[in-house]
């Protein structure tokens, strides 16, 4: 997994893009205050295979404004080059 703290969507955002390969799936998941419950966002099925591929998905929820952090949870043999909201 990756954590990520203070992560700021000031313009928001609706789809996540990521350049991955391996198998299983990676779980986006983001948590708003350190009091609030895990708001989870989207996942990314990975194709399988030894190259990397660009993939979009839609977010399950838009958000907006500072999360407190924002989590990478890895399935199996994922593998994550980079990403990007928007």
């Amino acid at each position: 997994w990756i954590t990520l703290s203070k992560v700021d969507f000031k313009n928001g955002a609706n789809c996540f893009t990521a350049r991955v390969k391996g198998k299983g799936v990676i779980r986006i998941i983001a948590k708003k205050t350190e009091s609030a419950l895990n708001t989870y966002l989207g996942y990314v099925e990975l194709p399988g295979g030894d190259s990397y591929v660009d993939v979009t998905v839609p977010l399950l929820k838009s958000v907006v404004g500072v999360y407190n952090t924002l989590t990478f949870q890895f399935s199996d043999k994922a593998s994550l080059d980079y990403w990007q909201f928007y």
